[in-house]
């Protein structure tokens, strides 16, 4: 992965998880590097720089945790002028690679690869002729975004907060059930509905979430399984209003559900929305299958009016008539927070 800092092109690659190794111009000095990398803990030594001249590589290297780094130093990935493989559909990616000159069936291939098997490296494709692979890796960005942040225990529930080649930063978590995970997702970086019990409302809107950036959520999550088999269930309760981002959140259901993608059925994703109408309307007629959870937090329409703006806009008699007029293979889950002295009084419940 290639990044910048303050002007400094550096190249770094994951050694282990939470760390990356990185490559400095034997042109900088060590009093350089410093100027740019302030001592912040993980810098406090310079035993963490090591000066290393060989035929190959020159310059000094380093190892630290990338959360430091990303946190401390501002560290975003660099812009790349390649598309990136995960925000085609397996159509797209087909016309495409047949343009480039490849077999019908090699975009099947790419799409088992990146899905089925979790392995965004060309290079280690076997059933792709060598020189297949090397004009492969030269046609489009393969990465995952970066994982800045682990908290929790895959035993029993993990966060991870991703860096998103803009900068931006969003949190996907994985749930240990009973003979499953449950992968809960987001779909933008921050929210616009603003609901007062919501930590992600108060920060604001930073923009929607692309195809690939939803998508790539569960191949990360999935890579901190030890055996990422058996069956996974996806709630889109993170970060943002799916429904709000309908389009790139069709994209990737449809990648999440294609048999060549990553294989999830419908009836295992749930897709939590606050009320937007038309387009839940949208995604019960597109996606049967998908269960719908409705964020509720309040029996009168005034007091959630209250407590989610967007009520004012999409009235809770509106949503309600809505549910009980349309028939449904999946029943509508209710999602109510409790918050003390405003809506958990006897009478509410």
């Amino acid at each position: 992965n290639r990044f910048t800092v303050d002007g400094l092109r550096l190249t770094g690659r994951e050694e282990a998880i939470g760390r990356l190794k990185f490559q400095i111009p034997i042109s900088k000095t060590k009093a350089d590097f410093f100027r740019l990398f302030p001592a912040q803990g993980v810098f406090s030594s310079t035993s963490n720089v090591e000066h290393r001249t060989s035929s190959l590589v020159q310059g000094f290297h380093i190892t630290c945790h990338s959360s430091l780094i990303c946190d401390t130093m501002g560290l975003v990935k660099e812009a790349t002028t390649k598309p990136w493989v995960l925000e085609r559909q397996l159509g797209e990616l087909r016309s495409e690679l047949l343009a480039e000159g490849f077999r019908d069936y090699v975009a099947r291939q790419v799409f088992q690869w990146l899905y089925h098997k979790n392995s965004q490296d060309p290079s280690a494709w076997s059933n792709i002729a060598k020189s297949g692979r090397e004009k492969l890796a030269g046609l489009y960005d393969w990465d995952l975004p970066p994982v800045l942040q682990r908290q929790g225990d895959v035993r029993e529930a993990r966060k991870l907060l991703l860096l998103l080649q803009d900068g931006q930063k969003i949190e996907s978590v994985l749930i240990r059930e009973k003979g499953h995970y449950t992968f809960c997702l987001s779909s933008q970086a921050g929210c616009p509905l603003a609901c007062a019990f919501c930590a992600t409302g108060a920060m604001g809107f930073r923009r929607d979430l692309t195809a690939g950036e939803i998508v790539s959520q569960v191949l990360s999550l999935k890579r901190e399984l030890a055996d990422p088999a058996g069956r996974l269930n996806l709630v889109f309760m993170g970060m943002g209003e799916p429904l709000l981002n309908y389009g790139n959140l069709a994209r990737a259901l449809r990648v999440i559900s294609e048999p060549d993608g990553l294989n999830i059925s419908p009836r295992h994703v749930t897709v939590s929305t606050a009320g937007i109408l038309e387009n839940l309307a949208e995604l019960e007629r597109d996606f049967p299958q998908v269960k719908i959870a409705f964020s509720l937090n309040a029996p009168d329409p005034q007091l959630r009016a209250e407590l989610m703006p967007v009520s004012r806009r999409h009235g809770l008699d509106d949503l309600l008539a809505y549910f009980r007029e349309h028939k449904r293979r999946q029943r509508i889950t209710f999602e109510y927070v409790l918050l003390a002295g405003v809506n958990d009084s006897p009478a509410q419940a």
